[in-house]
């Protein structure tokens, strides 16, 4: 990001100590991504969530981790402030990016559907 137009100015006001909130609210209120919002509404936030979760996730989900202060199961509901539509997005991304091994292992985990749950022989 940081060789983009809108990641120079990131850099330039927030020199790397930018929180994830900052970041976001700087993008949402940018006068830089307003072109490509009249071609994809919100594409900027959508692939800043979706460049943040993944760089949160690339060693896959972990139940006994706090992200963002809360367990992953309560993650959703934190991240829907930067919007419903952008999160989908991000998430449906992510899941592509990380595929079968790193996020179908956590729903198996989780699921209380019993003919998802492992079974030791």
């Amino acid at each position: 990001m940081q060789g983009s137009k809108l990641g120079k100015h990131i850099y330039q006001d927030f020199d790397n100590k930018a929180t994830f909130e900052q970041i976001s609210y700087y993008i949402r209120s940018s006068k830089v991504v307003a072109g490509t919002d009249k071609i994809f509404k919100n594409f900027f936030t959508i692939a800043f969530l979706f460049l943040r979760l993944k760089k949160d996730f690339e060693a896959g989900l972990d139940t006994n981790k706090l992200y963002y202060g809360v367990h992953i199961n309560k993650l959703k509901d934190v991240l829907k402030q930067y919007g419903e539509r952008e999160l989908k997005h991000a998430l449906y991304l992510l899941g592509l990016t990380l595929g079968w091994d790193l996020t179908y292992k956590y729903i198996y985990r989780i699921s209380s559907y019993p003919i998802l749950k492992i079974t030791q022989q």
